[in-house]
């Protein structure tokens, strides 16, 4: 299982679904990772592409596969 990481700054306010589409991911491809549970925020799962994404050192996961 590889893992994709997003390491950039986030201004306060911004959701996770924000950085991942800053990472480049498309909206559906996006949508796809927090709906299968390849999301993870700090070792926390994540399905809500509303929820805040922390600014760093928070990081982002995808574990895919």
């Amino acid at each position: 299982m590889a893992n994709v990481s997003d390491d950039q700054a986030a201004p306060e306010g911004v959701r996770v679904f924000d950085r991942l589409l800053g990472a480049g991911l498309s909206l559906e491809r996006a949508e796809q990772h927090l709906a299968a549970g390849r999301v993870r925020v700090d070792g926390e799962l994540v399905t809500d592409p509303y929820a805040p994404a922390p600014p760093p050192p928070a990081r982002i996961v995808l574990n895919v596969e």
